[in-house]
């Protein structure tokens, strides 16, 4: 039996025993290559750029200090934020694991996708898969995105993959992609029908909670939050979607759906009840940063390497906790707070069968409280939310007739501007009120009968009229002050928009 059998099996046995800690190692492990890409100034809807993930292409020697986890892995998936093709050894790197027996796959922009980098993936064969990012079925759409010509990918395509089958027979596993957003959501049907003409795999996915700032401008003005839609548009998008692949007799993937496309499948085990074993099978190394990941669809690291081995992390505090949270039917807390589009939480949040309370403690329970609107947990002197232009919440009356709120922000232009904020429940104006010191402050807002006692549950929205983008706003001066109380505002690499910094929302 090979490492890579003998991890398989064990690994197997842990998930039906339930275990936490694990002899195994993961079955995926990510990795990356490179900071760079070949698209400059980057693609309208990239959150790597914004954040400085621009280093040089790594020297791959590093896989080495890595390769207890590597040798026993089914499959290796290269996760650069950079174009992993244009890394000069990136050929050399997947034969490196499909030699091995293992899948080697990886994401592309595929204008690289031709000449001598083409050949030696074809000659590689069905050990090598990946996904080539389309976004787009016209020119239009591909250049407000991109800047690039659509021509040129769709021919890139097209002879890799009759080169491919001229070197082996058969059909190249390549899967398009296309991340369903404001600006392309009318297209999605052409671009199931353009990946059934290629006789490949379409996977459609959600714009993640990251919000950015273009770089560049492609003739169109793209803004992060207005183009990412609502679940229900994704999930109507999805089901038409389902439809026109039987229609045609296509594959067509929909990454939002738990159930059926998602990486939580994709991992499952057959007669395991546990809702995703992600924790037990995979991880992500992100050696630039020394930073490792635990899901693919964290915002955040589960650990950082200073200090501490690959196998240090493996059964540390943090994914032990993961694992033993999933394996008692649980979604961990850590996923609450920290997952970008993960397809088990948004559905846990549309069944709303949580027990609401009057009170709303960010870090304890804001997860099941919190609607639209609200950036992920961070923590200054205690856990805060920002919210975004809006941010809804909800809340059990229990008799209390006074809203109350403790918030602060950090906008540098406070004592010109205030940030004005208009309180909503039920759906109508219940107050307003003003920020204007960078010092925690709580409000109260006395509430009239007929929006609270007809209701089971509050609904409530914050409304801000002027929020601010720290990528544009925030002074150095202020950044310095602002770093110093202890906030995660990143200055001048965050583009998100910010009204308030919350920590508590109740009803006495």
């Amino acid at each position: 039996m090979s490492l890579i059998e003998e991890n398989r099996t064990r690994n197997t046995a842990e998930i039906r025993a339930g275990s936490a800690w694990l002899e195994s190692k993961p079955l995926q492990v990510n990795l990356e290559l490179t900071g760079l890409c070949n698209i400059q100034p980057p693609c309208v809807f990239c959150t790597g750029k914004n954040v400085g993930y621009n280093y040089k292409p790594l020297d791959v020697s590093y896989l080495d200090k890595y390769s207890d986890f590597l040798e026993r892995c089914e499959r290796v998936n290269e996760d650069s934020f950079g174009e992993p093709l244009t890394h000069r050894s990136f050929v050399e790197v997947a034969r490196r694991f499909a030699s091995a027996g293992q899948t080697f796959s990886f994401v592309t922009n595929g204008l690289c996708l031709s000449g001598e980098v083409a050949q030696g993936l074809a000659e590689l064969g069905p050990a090598v898969r990946f996904h080539i990012s389309f976004n787009a079925a016209c020119d239009a759409t591909f250049f407000h995105l991109t800047g690039r010509k659509f021509d040129v990918l769709l021919e890139n395509v097209r002879n890799y993959i009759e080169l491919y089958r001229k070197l082996h027979g058969t059909e190249a596993d390549i899967t398009l992609t296309f991340i369903v957003m404001r600006i392309n959501s009318a297209e999605v049907d052409d671009f199931i029908r353009l990946a059934h003409s290629f006789g490949v795999k379409a996977l459609l996915a959600s714009l993640h909670e990251r919000p950015s700032i273009p770089l560049g401008h492609f003739g169109y003005d793209f803004v992060y939050e207005d183009e990412r839609l609502s679940d229900a548009e994704y999930n109507a998008i999805g089901l038409e979607a389902r439809e026109l692949a039987a229609e045609l007799g296509s594959v067509v993937l929909i990454q939002w759906d738990a159930a059926i496309d998602s990486a939580i499948r994709g991992f499952a085990e057959e007669g395991v009840d546990i809702p995703c074993l992600i924790p037990w099978r995979f991880l992500f190394v992100q050696e630039h940063s020394q930073n490792v990941y635990a899901c693919p669809y964290h915002r955040r690291p589960i650990a950082n390497l200073a200090g501490q081995s690959l196998a240090d992390v493996w059964n540390g505090t943090e994914l032990v906790d993961l694992r033993t949270s999933l394996a008692a039917g649980e979604i961990p807390k850590y996923c609450w707070d920290n997952a970008a589009g993960c397809p088990l939480v948004m559905r846990e949040r549309q069944l709303e069968r949580f027990d609401l309370k009057s009170e709303i403690r960010v870090g304890e329970n804001d997860h099941e409280q919190f609607g639209a609107g609200w950036h992920w947990l961070e923590r200054l002197d205690r856990p805060i939310r920002w919210t975004s232009r809006s941010a809804d919440f909800r809340l059990r009356p229990n008799g209390g007739r006074t809203l109350c709120l403790t918030c602060i922000s950090f906008n540098p232009n406070l004592s010109e501007s205030p940030t004005t904020v208009r309180l909503e429940v039920a759906s109508k104006a219940a107050g307003r009120f003003h920020v204007d010191r960078t010092e925690w402050t709580t409000l109260r807002f006395p509430l009239p009968p007929h929006l609270i006692e007809p209701h089971e549950t509050l609904e409530g929205r914050l409304v801000i009229d002027n929020p601010w983008r720290p990528s544009v706003d925030l002074k150095s001066s202020f950044q310095e002050a602002v770093v110093g109380r202890g906030t995660t505002v990143q200055g001048s690499r965050d583009p998100r928009l910010l009204g308030i910094a919350v920590s508590r929302v109740w009803l006495e």
